[in-house]
């Protein structure tokens, strides 16, 4: 067997690996961008590809301390070629950074690979002809299908939102892989490292093949679990729709009766000969009217329309609802998230309190204000019976109100982590308390 060149074929040149990160951030940039690169861009990205190019050759040969320094470096550049190409959240560029990085781990792991087999198994000669002969189809392979799968995945589920949970999983598994791919660099003669070029090369690019699919098969599951996710809030605003519905047929016999009222109240005064008996009914109805306007105009329109639909609600059912509320403090929220997190804060509430046989002991509490840089929830209800908590969600008796329930209740989590908050419930003396604590942003 012909003995391999005296050259250094055992550490691939950092060149080959800068060139490899920035083509990986440029097929997920082509592929999340909607938007040509203009000239200034693309000159942005060519400096970036020398940097790259200059810090990876310089750092070739660097002691073992340095590799994680050096590679948060590398990281770092490829990151933001990736953002030069289109507008990331910070979530969203380390998650596809992450992917694109191992995208180019294995395009010049499989490259030089199959350029050391040339050399040593098939005696060609040693020189540029020889590299590209090889480099171009291998990474003509990586990048085309990368590009391609990313192309379809996104024409198909578009851009998931990408959560702090997402990013964090998806670099612990990259990270796994990657030290598996690079331990026989680091450690060597031990059970779990090559003994071998040929064999530490195989390892390392089985090792980035696997990194590449995972979080590719990763990456479908983040997207179905968000077009769901999107299904139900649909569903859920459908559903709000159907009720807003309902209740304006409802509202508009409630408007009946109160007219019928106000008829009896109008010929009360005017045949009473009592001033100070028209005075106060004239004060009663006026308390009546500020009190209603008062707990719907908050300052946010979402939330007005939502505790109108639900005063209106309890008005029905004989449940006092009270409601202080600033509505500005929402103002950095999602209208979606803020339709979802009272609409099913209220709607618990209301469940709770009707089961209360005595209409006296009906009572619903809702406060909303900032306070040192934080929105802070509190919605309180009487309730009846016993609440019971598995995994901080409360559990109701009837079976067949058990998931629906704990749907409510995850969503009013999901709402409050998305914005970095945390919610804790209660069920004491009577009440059930819902705090939400959200940082405002």
């Amino acid at each position: 067997m012909m003995k391999p060149p005296t050259v250094d074929l055992y550490n691939t040149p950092g060149i080959y690996y800068a060139a490899a990160y920035w083509l990986g951030s440029m097929v997920f940039g082509t592929v999340l961008s909607k938007e040509r690169r203009n000239a200034a861009t693309w000159m942005k990205q060519l400096l970036v590809l020398a940097v790259m190019c200059l810090f990876m050759t310089v750092t070739n040969h660097k002691p073992v301390v340095l590799f994680i320094p050096c590679l948060l470096v590398d990281y770092a550049l490829t990151c933001l070629n990736l953002r030069l190409s289109c507008s990331l959240t910070p979530e969203e560029a380390i998650y596809y950074t992450a992917r694109a990085f191992m995208v180019g781990e294995l395009a010049a792991a499989l490259d030089w690979q199959v350029f050391y087999y040339a050399l040593t198994t098939l005696k060609m000669p040693l020189n540029m002809r020889t590299n590209l002969t090889f480099l171009l189809p291998t990474w003509l392979l990586v990048f085309g299908v990368s590009y391609l799968t990313e192309r379809f995945i996104f024409k198909r589920h578009g851009r998931p939102e990408v959560s702090r949970s997402i990013v964090a999983a998806i670099l612990g598994v990259i990270a796994v892989f990657y030290f598996w791919s690079n331990i026989s660099y680091i450690v060597r003669g031990t059970a779990f490292t090559a003994s071998g070029a040929q064999e530490l090369f195989i390892i390392r690019t089985l090792s980035d093949l696997g990194a590449v699919v995972f979080s590719g098969a990763y990456h479908m599951m983040v997207c179905q679990l968000s077009a769901r996710l999107e299904s139900e809030k649909l569903n859920q605003v459908l559903e709000m729709q159907y009720a807003a519905y309902k209740v304006s047929e409802e509202s508009i016999a409630l408007v009946n009766r109160k007219y019928h009222d106000l008829k009896h109240q109008i010929s009360v005064l005017r045949d009473s000969t009592s001033e100070t008996e028209r005075h106060e009914y004239l004060d009663q109805m006026e308390e009546d009217i500020r009190s209603f306007e008062a707990q719907t105009h908050t300052g946010n329109e979402v939330l007005d329309a939502i505790l109108g639909t639900k005063m209106l609600q309890c008005m029905q059912e004989g449940i006092d609802l009270h409601v202080m509320a600033e509505g500005e403090a929402l103002g950095f929220m999602n209208k979606m998230d803020i339709s979802a997190l009272f609409g099913n804060i209220l709607d618990n509430a209301i469940e709770g309190t009707r089961k209360v046989d005595d209409p006296e002991d009906r009572h619903i509490r809702l406060y909303v204000n900032a306070q040192k840089g934080f929105l802070k929830i509190l919605a309180e209800n009487t309730f009846s019976g016993k609440v019971s908590f598995e995994e901080g969600i409360p559990m109701t008796s009837k079976t067949h109100e058990v998931g629906y329930h704990g749907y409510g209740v995850r969503s009013i989590r999901a709402t409050a982590e998305k914005y970095d908050g945390n919610v804790i419930m209660k069920a004491e003396d009577g009440w059930f308390r819902v705090h939400v604590l959200i940082p405002q942003q």
